[in-house]
């Protein structure tokens, strides 16, 4: 005779079927909890098998009668993972790898609106934050166990910018400040784009003694050090000499 079976922790429905009319019930689930409902639903938190006792009052003459069956609890898949990259700056790739023990099937939620099925997914993570990724095991029996979280931290990354003042419009050699708008970082890399090497100074100064166009970085990088650039043209200008001649 097939047993009746559910995973653990799931609840099991019971119908009471007894042919007569009975003047009470008392159910025995076999680990330790009863109950008094006529049909009552019921947990198992261990797995196993539980004998199910059914203890019927007779309406008539008063006398209890039993009944019993034996339910087949059985066991949740356990289930766990890795990760490559636990925390990282935005956008963060993160490769996950099963490390299953009875599950066969599996149900990825990255915490930021995204699933996918599979042992090694990868997933990019393309805000900050800290993100819950929940993985679901499911064994050949259907049974789910969907208890583990890890978390994956996205730190966010600066937004540099900087402005341009010279001290003058045309002329060499030309003075330029350098004036940095950059709100959430707290280290500068500057490059000024005629070969002199960068400075790290927060709002530097600079001279150019030749014409032409010049592309100015900034990298700016914050305290989880992640970094990203900004870049503009900045244009030197000769003075221009006049001179004509006449007959």
């Amino acid at each position: 005779v097939c047993l009746p079976q559910i995973c653990r922790e799931e609840a099991l429905s019971f119908t009471n079927t007894s042919p007569s009319p009975l003047a009470g019930v008392h159910w025995d689930f076999g680990d330790g909890d009863s109950s008094l409902l006529n049909n009552p639903t019921h947990t198992f938190d261990l797995a196993g098998i539980s004998t199910v006792i059914l203890t019927g009052i007779s309406s008539v003459n008063g006398c209890p009668e039993n009944f019993s069956l034996p339910v087949n609890v059985l066991e949740l898949p356990d289930v766990n993972f890795s990760v490559n990259k636990p925390d990282g700056c935005m956008p963060l790739t993160v490769g996950f790898q099963i490390q299953p023990q009875g599950a066969t099937y599996f149900e990825w939620d990255f915490g930021d609106g995204n699933t996918a099925p599979g042992t090694m997914p990868t997933h990019t993570f393309n805000e900050s934050g800290q993100f819950e990724v929940n993985l679901v095991g499911i064994d050949l029996n259907g049974c789910r166990n969907d208890t583990l979280l890890r978390y994956i931290t996205v730190h966010p990354i600066p937004s540099p910018a900087f402005d341009m003042q010279r001290d003058r419009l045309c002329g060499l050699p030309v003075l330029v400040d350098f004036v940095n708008n950059t709100p959430d970082a707290v280290g500068y890399s500057w490059t000024f784009g005629d070969g002199s090497g960068t400075s790290v100074v927060n709002n530097p100064q600079h001279s150019y003694p030749l014409p032409g166009d010049y592309l100015v970085q900034l990298v700016a990088e914050n305290a989880f050090l992640c970094r990203d650039t900004a870049v503009q043209i900045f244009s030197a200008y000769a003075q221009p000499i006049a001179d004509f001649a006449w007959d």
